[in-house]
């Protein structure tokens, strides 16, 4: 969404590879997540705004799910 409100067709061969690791801190688990995009013939500028979109989305999106 974020790349066709910019109307961006993305690369066919674009990637996101996911790292999640499981935490322990004081007895607490929790998720911590990395997610490296590859968007291979986007300039840089471009690529992290997409990024950073989506990005913003994704936590509003969160939220509405986590507020009761």
């Amino acid at each position: 969404m974020a790349a066709r409100k910019r109307k961006i067709v993305l690369p066919r061969k674009s990637a996101i590879d996911t790292e999640i690791d499981l935490l322990l801190d004081e007895g607490t688990y929790a998720l911590r997540a990395r997610l490296n995009v590859s968007l291979p013939g986007l300039d840089r500028e471009t690529a992290q705004g997409i990024v950073a979109e989506a990005h913003r989305r994704s936590i509003i999106n969160h939220q509405e799910v986590a507020t009761p």
